[in-house]
């Protein structure tokens, strides 16, 4: 990146690595985690560096300890909007690729991270693997039960796989089938706005 970054650690930290040392069987990080969701949402509220610096500080020492995949998970999402935040974008990215990477291989939001991130680094082929994945994991879930949800990661796929006008085809044939449903309705009513810059979701 080019640029040398200095972190401060707050006392904050520092008392809580002091306390997790002191409990090493089994450090209650609760708080620890509070306190990084605190300064993610300070930090995007006043555009706060300082608070970024902190926070990212914070999420290392969390990992440090915390070994829960849920956790884990939790920290590497924050971290991503950090590192974003903070401009360091490439890092930002690998940290989401972390964060997806504690998911279900057939997890959908994990599969549709995937087939962007080849489609980033210009591997076509792979990124329509994790994309024909994607459609048949939600065809064989729809088979199952109407999901709403599901249908949204479809029409997502759909929408990189093959393009818009197979992607709102399909979303038009859901929402008159499923009227009842407030969310695909507003997807079809609300349709350019919400795929301006599509592939770039998540």
């Amino acid at each position: 990146m080019g640029k040398t970054m200095t972190i401060l650690i707050s006392p904050f930290v520092v008392a809580f690595m002091v306390g997790c040392k002191a409990n090493q069987n089994k450090p209650d990080c609760d708080s620890w985690r509070d306190r990084l969701v605190d300064l993610v949402q300070q930090g995007s509220l006043k555009s706060d560096t300082i608070k970024f610096q902190r926070a990212l500080a914070l999420s290392d020492s969390v990992l440090s300890v915390d070994t829960t995949t849920d956790n884990r998970r939790f920290c590497y999402y924050n971290r991503s909007i950090i590192l974003n935040s903070l401009g360091r974008t490439e890092e930002g990215w690998k940290n989401k690729e972390l964060e997806m990477l504690t998911l279900p291989e057939n997890n959908l939001e994990r599969l549709l991270f995937m087939a962007i991130k080849n489609e980033e680094e210009h591997k076509k082929d792979s990124a329509e693997f994790f994309l024909d994945k994607a459609l048949s994991v939600c065809e064989c879930m729809l088979e199952k039960e109407f999901d709403e949800n599901v249908v949204v990661y479809k029409v997502r796929a759909l929408y990189i796989r093959l393009g818009e006008k197979s992607a709102k085809c399909y979303l038009n044939s859901q929402v008159a089938k499923h009227p009842e449903s407030e969310v695909l309705r507003w997807i079809n009513d609300n349709w350019e706005g919400y795929t301006d810059g599509y592939a770039k979701f998540i």
